[in-house]
C-alpha cells in the first residue's frame, strides 16, 4: 500500500463549527449578563431565525430577558437544577435551537453529586423518607441518608454520568455559552513564618474538575469597582486559537471575540470527537486487580478506623481530640477525607507507624498515672 492511499482519509481540517465558551467568577462578576450578550451577537451575526434557549438554575435568565427582547430574539427554556433535565433540555436545544445558555453549571453538578449519595447512601431503616413510625428516623436524623456528602471513592462513577453531558456539549450541533462559580484549588503550602499551611493557589470553573478544560474559549469574569461604579472585566484565560488568549476585556461585547467566532467552521462540517475502537480489548491489566486493590485500600482504612477507636472508644471531648491528634500526626491532615483518597502503600505505612504510636502514647499515659 502506498504511503498516499494510506494516508488517505486522516487529513485534518477546521471542523469546528460551534463555539464553546465557558464564563466563570465569583458572585456580581458578570457571567449571566456577558454570556446573555454574547449570545445575542452570535444570533444576530450567524443570522439565526430560531429561538436561544436558556437552562436556568438561579432565575437569571429573568434579569437578562429585557436584552432578548431588546434584540427581537424569542428566550425559551428550563428553570431547573437537575442533571436529567438538562440532558433532556440540551437535547430539546439542538433540535429547535442555534444557541444554549447553561447558567450555572455549578449548581448542576452539585445536583448530580447529591442525587448520586441519596440513592447510594439512603437510609435502609426509614427507606430514605426521614420518618420511621411517624417520628424522624434515628438512624438518619430524618435526613433519609447515613452520609451527607460523597466519598472520594464516589467521583469516578459520577464523573462517568457528568461525561454524558461533556461529550453532548463538545459534539452537539449548538453553540454553547455555558457559566459557572468560581471554586478554589488548594495546596498545602509554606507561609511567610515558615509554617505549612493550607492556601488557595489559583480559581476555576467550579463543576466537575477537568470541565474548564473542554471550553474552547474559557474567561475569568470579574467586578471591578471605579469611582463611577462597577466595570466587568473578563480575562482570556483560554482561546484554542490563540488570537485573543491573554486579553483583558474591560465591559466585553461581542465584537471582543468575534476573532475567536471567525475562525470557527461556522456553517460547514462539524466533526464530533468518538471512540472507534474499545481500549478495553488492548488493556491487559485485569478487571479484578482494580478490584482488589480498592479491596485493600478499604481493608487498611478500616483497620486504621478500628485501632483509633480501640484507643480512643467515647465520643468525649479527648478522645475526640486524641484521635484528630493521631491521625494529624500520621497522615499530616486532620481531613479523613484526605486519608480516604491517600493511595494504598501510604495507608498500609500509616497502619504500622500508627500501632506504634498509639502504643507509645498508652505507655506515656501510664507512667504519667
Amino acid at each position: 500500500m502506498s504511503e498516499k492511499n494510506e494516508l488517505a482519509g486522516f487529513e485534518i481540517g477546521n471542523d469546528q463549527a460551534y463555539a464553546k465558551v465557558g464564563f466563570y467568577g465569583q458572585q456580581g462578576a458578570g457571567k449571566t449578563f456577558t454570556a446573555s450578550l454574547f449570545a445575542i451577537g452570535l444570533h444576530e451575526h450567524i443570522k439565526s431565525k430560531k429561538p436561544i434557549w436558556f437552562q436556568d438554575t438561579e432565575t437569571g435568565s429573568s434579569f437578562v430577558k429585557p436584552l432578548f427582547d431588546k434584540a427581537g430574539i424569542t428566550l425559551v427554556g428550563k428553570r431547573s437544577r437537575s442533571f436529567a433535565d438538562l440532558l433532556t433540555s440540551a437535547r430539546i436545544a439542538e433540535r429547535n435551537c442555534d444557541i444554549m445558555i447553561g447558567d450555572s453549571m455549578t449548581h448542576i453538578w452539585v445536583d448530580l453529586c447529591d442525587s448520586y449519595r441519596r440513592k447510594k447512601y439512603s437510609c435502609d431503616k426509614c427507606g430514605g423518607g426521614g420518618k420511621y413510625n411517624e417520628k424522624d428516623c434515628a438512624k438518619c436524623d430524618g435526613s433519609g441518608t447515613y452520609r451527607d456528602r460523597v466519598s472520594v471513592y464516589d467521583y469516578q462513577p459520577i464523573k462517568k454520568e457528568w461525561a454524558v453531558w461533556v461529550d453532548f456539549f463538545l459534539n452537539s450541533k449548538l453553540h454553547m455559552f455555558v457559566c459557572g462559580r468560581a471554586g478554589g484549588t488548594y495546596e498545602l503550602r509554606e507561609n511567610i513564618e515558615g509554617k505549612e499551611e493550607i492556601m488557595k493557589v489559583e480559581e476555576k470553573f467550579k463543576a466537575e474538575s477537568e470541565y474548564g478544560y473542554e471550553m474552547s474559549l474559557l474567561l475569568q469574569m470579574k467586578p471591578v469597582r471605579t469611582k463611577k461604579g462597577i466595570n466587568i472585566t473578563a480575562f482570556i484565560w483560554k482561546d484554542r486559537f490563540n488570537f485573543i488568549n491573554g486579553m483583558e476585556l474591560v465591559n466585553p461585547s461581542f465584537k471582543d471575540i468575534l476573532p475567536h467566532v471567525q475562525m470557527l467552521n461556522i456553517g460547514g462540517v462539524h466533526v464530533p470527537t468518538v471512540s472507534e475502537k474499545d481500549t478495553l480489548d488492548m488493556l491487559k491489566t485485569p478487571k479484578s486487580s482494580t478490584e482488589e486493590y480498592q479491596k485493600q485500600k478499604t481493608i487498611a482504612l478500616e483497620e486504621i478506623q478500628a485501632l483509633l477507636l480501640e484507643r480512643y472508644p467515647s465520643s468525649a471531648v479527648d478522645d475526640k481530640k486524641g484521635k484528630m491528634q493521631a491521625v494529624k500526626a500520621i497522615f499530616n491532615t486532620r481531613s479523613w477525607t484526605a486519608v480516604e483518597s491517600l493511595k494504598l502503600e501510604e495507608l498500609q505505612r500509616g497502619l504500622k507507624m500508627l500501632d506504634s504510636y498509639l502504643e507509645k502514647t498508652r505507655e506515656k499515659e501510664k507512667v504519667a498515672a
